[in-house]
């Protein structure tokens, strides 16, 4: 045992009972290193926990408010992308349903990719969550599966192929393009997110075969107004997806999920999910595809929808099986949101779901009623 000058007070340390003479500052030195180390070591507990949950260092019981410690063990552990998306998709297709499982047989995801090897920030969200476990200000039906949910895989007639969910956690139920916050059409365009809204127009002009509501972003208070005055007959926003999905149509996009931390930056951290859900998005287009029965017409909206169903090879595997042009096709045009110099891109003729009601009655079939 080490001894002290004999003027240095007598302590007790508690943790053993035994009389000895150690310098204050040094007990309290070991009190601030045993304090330290607990904060440690339960922080770490809780961090894992908490990923395991899908909700990391920046989700779950403190409803995505990020404290300064969460923030600080986030940095020490350098969660990777990768380890917190593995913990929230671990038996991710047991989400799918079962006609779904059975048409595609072993589901995989590409986990080697290095765009998870990105760390997540604090305050960084990944969503939609898993089925039955949306974030507390998510609707309460998303999750990443979504567009499969109530769409049979053998009646697909058209796949509206997407980019990715909204940046917005309020927004993002699992389809491509639905808006899950809204309960009504709203007057106001900022309440809605542009692709929505003009992709609303271009259907309600082909349903209709008026082309004035899609005559520019100024022809939505027509809509409107047409809605409230009785002219024109528009369902709820969750009835509209609901009733083109019984009409066959999926809406799909080609990453299911995406991790944000700053909205306004949303576009550079989004991208890192897409190499994820290749193989699972490239598996699902190329059954479509190549089914022997039923047509489906892929309406790929701008240039990522079209460079993914590309890389897919479900027009290689068509050709293949004899399928494609007789059974199945696709249609470029612009992404919704996509602006130029002379306006939305979108909004142009010619009108992509007239498109596609040509091509499925070429083909035998019936067309879908947008």
């Amino acid at each position: 045992m080490l001894e002290f000058n004999r003027a240095v007070p007598f302590i007790e340390t508690p943790a053993i009972g035994i009389p000895t003479r150690v310098p204050p500052t040094s007990y309290l030195t070991l009190t601030l290193l045993l304090t330290v180390s607990d904060f440690f070591v339960c922080g770490c507990l809780r961090l894992i926990r908490d990923v395991r949950n899908n909700y990391g260092c920046h989700r779950g019981g403190h409803r995505e408010k990020v404290t300064s410690a969460r923030c600080f063990r986030c940095r020490l552990l350098h969660v990777k992308l990768r380890s917190a998306l593995q913990s929230l998709l671990a038996g991710w297709d047991e989400d799918l349903p079962a006609s779904w499982r059975k048409s595609l047989g072993e589901t995989r995801l590409n986990w080697k990719t290095k765009t998870l090897e990105h760390n997540l920030l604090p305050g960084e969200l990944i969503f939609p969550g898993r089925k039955r476990q949306p974030l507390s200000t998510a609707p309460p039906s998303a999750h990443f599966l979504r567009a499969f949910d109530h769409c049979n895989p053998n009646k697909v007639r058209a796949v509206i192929l997407g980019q990715d969910p909204y940046s917005n956690p309020a927004w993002a139920t699992g389809r491509a393009f639905e808006q899950g916050n809204l309960k009504q059409w709203p007057c106001r365009p900022q309440l809605i997110a542009d692709s929505l809204r003009r992709l609303l127009q271009v259907i309600v002009a082909a349903r209709t075969g008026n082309p004035s509501y899609a005559a520019g972003d100024r022809a939505w208070m027509k809509l409107i107004d047409d809605v409230r005055g009785g002219s024109l007959q528009l369902e709820s926003p969750r009835q509209f997806f609901d009733r083109l999905e019984g009409e066959g149509v999926i809406f799909l996009n080609t990453s299911l999920t995406i991790s944000v931390r700053d909205r306004a930056n949303a576009p550079k951290q989004c991208h890192r999910h897409f190499q994820l859900w290749a193989p699972f998005i490239n598996q699902v287009l190329t059954f479509i595809a190549t089914r022997q029965s039923g047509c489906a017409i892929y309406v790929l909206l701008g240039r990522k929808a079209g460079s993914v169903f590309d890389r897919s090879g479900a027009k290689t595997a068509a050709e293949h099986t004899g399928t494609w042009k007789r059974t199945a096709v696709a249609i470029r045009h612009f992404h919704p949101a996509a602006i130029t110099a002379k306006g939305p891109a979108f909004l142009r003729s010619p009108n992509p779901f007239c498109e596609a009601n040509d091509y499925l009655r070429r083909m035998g079939a019936a067309p879908i009623s947008w």
